[in-house]
């Protein structure tokens, strides 16, 4: 079975048989066995009807120190509310685990769930979130993992921190900033443009 399902990331193609199932998205093709799948699952990547836990308020000042969070924060619940990341593990290595974002209520997609769910049997595990799925799906989490994600996060709080300073302090009038506020900003945009492409087809 060939069928092609559109995604904010292209035009993902699968092909499936007795042997296994293929995958091409952006020039990047994935193929795997169906006897070396350990096990596969529908991965969660947000849930859209989850606050955020900071005062809607104090929300509503961020949004203006920073261009684009508005239509970030959209696109975030709008993709945790419509995709699903299918993982297929092959064995215990990160590595070698596919990932591919499917559209849940894509007809295509549906036929690619079914077709991996009547191969693989018990193997398949229903659907899972991002924080538990390297459990559910027996994958080894990567050692540099949690450091790389602790240095992460204290680095893009920084950003905000000194970007929403700065647009704020531009908005005011005043030009006059320390170099790192500058920075702030100019990396902000960056991250903002990369989106933006990433995205463009939803932006």
């Amino acid at each position: 079975m060939t069928q092609q399902i559109e995604t904010v990331f292209g035009t993902l193609h699968w092909d499936a048989d007795d042997a296994g199932v293929e995958f091409e998205i952006g020039g990047r093709r994935q193929a795997a066995r169906w006897e070396e799948i350990t096990r596969a699952a529908l991965v969660r990547t947000g849930n859209p009807e989850t606050e955020s836990g900071v005062p809607a308020d104090v929300m509503e000042e961020i949004g203006k120190g920073l261009p684009g969070l508005g239509r970030l924060t959209n696109i975030n619940a709008r993709m945790a509310e419509n995709y699903r990341q299918l993982v297929l593990a092959r064995g215990r290595s990160a590595r070698r685990a596919i990932r591919v974002p499917i559209p849940v209520d894509d007809a295509g997609a549906q036929d690619l769930i079914g077709m991996i769910r009547q191969h693989l049997g018990d193997r398949w595990q229903q659907e899972t979130d991002m924080a538990n799925h390297y459990r559910a799906l027996g994958i080894q989490r990567p050692w540099w993992a949690i450091p790389v994600s602790i240095l992460f996060i204290v680095g893009l709080g920084y950003i905000v921190a000194f970007a929403c300073t700065g647009f704020s302090s531009l908005a005011e009038g005043n030009f006059h900033l320390p170099p790192l506020l500058w920075v702030g900003m100019a990396i902000w945009l960056i991250i903002m443009a990369g989106i933006a492409f990433l995205y463009r087809r939803i932006w």
